[in-house]
């Protein structure tokens, strides 16, 4: 599941970027990648030498997969599999990170960010225990950022999860045991195979997913969220709740902490 960002893509391309290319070294892989001024250029410690280009068409970030040592004038353009989508991946995520959201959390206040978005996430008595309980950190970094969220929302019985492909069955009974839907005796239905197959073949089938829940939980002024720091086969989902522009508030502070979201 490759999510790259459009506005993140021109981000790194105008601030790092140039005509000529400029070296990015990413120190998780031994790996330099180049950056230019309307593209990016992953290398790979596969032994074929590939590598991979992002790059812009009509606004839409495209990737394609060359192979730089067929000895061919021009490197050659490759299918993509499911080992170039994992690699993909990584290699983005760490760039995003570095490149974009570390230097972000250095300039904030994290601990009132947190306290401020536990206040939208729980009630006002577990948000105000738990904040209360925030261990201090010179430097933030977004791994310590996410084990705060995800201890906060599963000590409040507000986070579960499961792999995507699950969803139509344990997915529900997850979500189902999940305290606020829980409270307001909420119960989700199992899909028919009709609305499986549906949802399979949805273009974007994770929203689809998202969808289904949310069908059911919006009356109540509730969101089923997949949430964490990035989007994986097995997704982390929260459950919040809506009213007084609850959702909206979380949401801005997901923004500024580099939480990625999807509902």
């Amino acid at each position: 599941m490759i999510v790259i960002n459009l506005s993140d893509f021109q981000f790194i391309t105008s601030k790092y970027g140039s005509e000529k290319g400029e070296t990015y070294f990413d120190e998780d892989e031994s790996l330099v990648h180049k950056i230019y001024s309307d593209r990016i250029v992953f290398s790979t410690n596969f032994m074929d030498y590939r590598s991979y280009e992002i790059y812009l068409k009509e606004e839409t970030v495209c990737i394609k997969r060359m192979k730089e040592g067929d000895r061919k004038p021009i490197p050659t353009e490759y299918a993509i599999d499911g080992d170039d989508i994992e690699e993909i991946e990584s290699l983005w995520r760490r760039m995003e990170r570095e490149q974009i959201i570390q230097p972000r959390l250095s300039d904030l206040d994290v601990h009132t960010e947190l306290s401020d978005l536990f206040s939208y996430m729980l009630t006002e008595t577990d948000a105000e225990i738990i904040s209360k309980k925030l261990p201090s950190k010179k430097k933030p970094d977004l791994n310590w950022i996410w084990k705060q969220i995800e201890l906060a929302l599963s000590q409040t019985n507000r986070l579960t999860s499961f792999e995507w492909k699950e969803w139509a069955e344990i997915g529900i009974v997850e979500v189902n045991g999940l305290a606020s839907i829980q409270q307001l005796n909420v119960e989700i239905p199992y899909p028919s195979q009709q609305e499986v197959e549906d949802i399979t073949n949805a273009p974007d089938w994770e929203g689809a997913i998202l969808q289904y829940f949310n069908t059911y939980l919006t009356p109540f002024e509730l969101k089923l969220l997949a949430i964490g720091t990035y989007f994986d086969e097995y997704q982390t989902f929260a459950c919040l709740q809506m009213q007084n522009l609850k959702l909206l508030n979380a949401i801005e502070k997901f923004d500024k902490l580099g939480i990625k979201y999807k509902y």
